[in-house]
C-alpha cells in the first residue's frame, strides 16, 4: 500500500525497532519519550494512558546513544538521497546544502529497503507507520473517488448528490438502472418520454408537417393556396374546439406550404 514518511521519522523508528546501533543498546530512558505511555486527560476528567504515534517522532529530539545513532543514520540517508541511491517523494535542503530531515519525505518501502540493506531491522514502529499510512491512503482514495466520479460522469449530478449525502454508490446505480428499465417499459407500451425542453424543428421535419397540413386541408375541402381565406376558416374550426390560434399565425404557416411541396416534388 502506498505510503510516505519523513526522513527523520523513518530513521528514529528503524533505530527503535532495531534496539541498538554499532553494538550499543538504547536505554529505556532514551526510548521512553518515543515509545512510552502518555497520560491523556479527557473532557470528563478521566485520565487514560495512550501510546505516542510514530508520526510524531519528528517533533521529539532524541538523547544519549539514540541521539548519536539518529544523527549518523540521518547523515547516511542524506548522502544516499544526494547520490540518488535513495529516492524521495519530496526533497528539501537547508542553506548549507544539507538534506532537511523533517521536510524530506521518502516512500516507506524505499526507506525499509534502505535499512534492510544495512542490517537495521524494522519492526513494530515501522509496522505502525505502514498501518497508519494505509488509512491515510484509503481516506485520500475515497475523497478522490467523489471528484473523479464528478469529472468522469458530468451528467450524473443527481446520483453524485446522493453519494455525497452518504448513499452507497451501488444502491444509487441500481436505483438508476431500475428507473431506466421502467422508462423503457413505458415506451414499449406506447408511452412517451416527458418533454423537458423545446427542440427546434429541423428543416426536413418542418417541411413534413407543412405537407401533412396541405393533405389535411385538401381532404377537408380547404384551399391552402388561398392562405388568408383558409386561415380564417381554420381559425373558426379551432375556436369551436376551444383552441385559440391567431389567424396571422395560421396564414404564415399556410404560405410556407407551397415551398415545402416544391422541395419534396423536385
Amino acid at each position: 500500500m502506498p505510503g510516505a514518511v519523513r526522513l527523520k521519522v523513518a530513521a528514529i523508528a528503524a533505530l527503535l525497532d532495531h534496539g541498538s546501533f554499532e553494538h550499543t543498546e538504547f536505554s529505556e530512558a532514551e526510548c521512553f519519550p518515543f515509545t512510552g505511555e502518555l497520560k491523556y486527560v479527557a473532557a470528563d476528567g478521566k485520565s487514560y494512558e495512550v501510546y505516542r504515534k510514530p508520526q510524531t517522532f519528528f517533533s521529539i529530539e532524541p538523547a544519549g546513544h539514540l541521539a548519536v545513532a539518529a544523527k549518523k543514520v540521518m547523515q547516511a540517508m542524506g548522502e544516499s538521497v544526494r547520490a540518488k541511491h535513495l529516492e524521495t517523494v519530496v526533497a528539501r535542503f537547508n542553506l548549507n546544502g544539507e538534506v532537511d530531515t523533517i521536510n524530506t519525505w521518502l516512500r516507506l518501502s524505499d526507506a525499509a529497503d534502505w535499512f534492510q540493506s544495512r542490517n537495521i531491522d524494522t519492526g513494530d514502529c515501522f509496522g505502525q507507520l505502514w498501518d497508519d499510512e494505509e488509512k491515510v491512503f484509503e481516506a485520500a482514495a475515497t475523497a478522490s473517488d467523489a471528484i473523479r466520479l464528478k469529472l468522469e460522469t458530468p451528467n450524473a449530478e443527481p446520483e453524485l448528490a446522493k453519494v455525497r449525502a452518504g448513499a452507497n454508490w451501488d444502491d444509487v446505480t441500481n436505483e438508476k438502472f431500475m428507473e431506466l428499465m421502467r422508462e423503457n417499459i413505458a415506451l414499449r407500451n406506447g408511452g412517451r418520454r416527458a418533454v423537458t425542453a423545446d427542440r427546434p424543428l429541423k428543416e426536413r421535419e418542418r417541411d413534413t408537417l407543412l405537407i401533412i397540413i396541405a393533405a389535411l386541408c385538401k381532404d377537408a375541402g380547404y384551399d391552402y393556396t388561398k392562405a388568408a381565406k383558409t386561415a380564417g376558416m381554420i381559425h373558426g374550426t379551432a375556436a369551436k374546439m376551444g383552441v385559440s390560434i391567431g389567424e396571422s399565425t395560421i396564414e404564415g404557416h399556410l404560405k410556407r406550404v407551397l415551398d415545402a411541396l416544391a422541395t419534396r416534388m423536385k
